[in-house]
């Protein structure tokens, strides 16, 4: 048994520091929903027996309301588009469901896009990471949230 069995986690953005972030948290034992621009690396999770899904308002429509979303991407513009976009987060999102951003975005951005979350139901946790790519395959990253 995993210490993440029961739990079902969304993950948007399986980069370089996120691919490896999604394996260690689905070898700890979470149902993982990945979802990602890039379709190739989309297709090797598939062949891992991750689910797969083709927009980011897909992935919270899989989540139960008390699942989790994490958000590993590489700037504020990916990250409004991810949660704002015509297929983002908010058009999918559920009341409870938690937000997790991991990536690096401005502050202020953040903070205003906090509060739409907000607005939609949803709780949002800005959680940047420190430990780069080794630190994403070793699983040592440090959270600062």
């Amino acid at each position: 048994m995993g210490a993440l069995d029961g739990y079902t986690i969304g993950f948007i953005g399986l980069g370089l520091m996120g691919c490896p972030m999604a394996k260690i948290l689905k070898s700890a034992g979470a149902d993982m929903i990945v979802h990602n621009r890039s379709q190739e690396v989309v297709t090797s999770f598939k062949r891992e027996g991750i689910r797969t899904t083709n927009s980011p308002a897909n992935v919270v429509r899989m989540l139960r309301p008390d699942d989790a979303v994490i958000l590993m991407l590489p700037n504020t513009k990916a990250l409004e588009e991810v949660l704002l976009g015509p297929d983002g987060l908010l058009t999918g999102l559920k009341e409870g469901c938690l937000i997790i951003d991991m990536g690096t975005s401005s502050v202020s951005a953040t903070r205003k896009l906090a509060k739409k979350v907000s607005k939609s139901g949803g709780q949002y946790i800005d959680a940047p990471v420190s430990g780069g790519t080794i630190g994403a395959k070793d699983g040592t990253l440090s959270i600062m949230a």
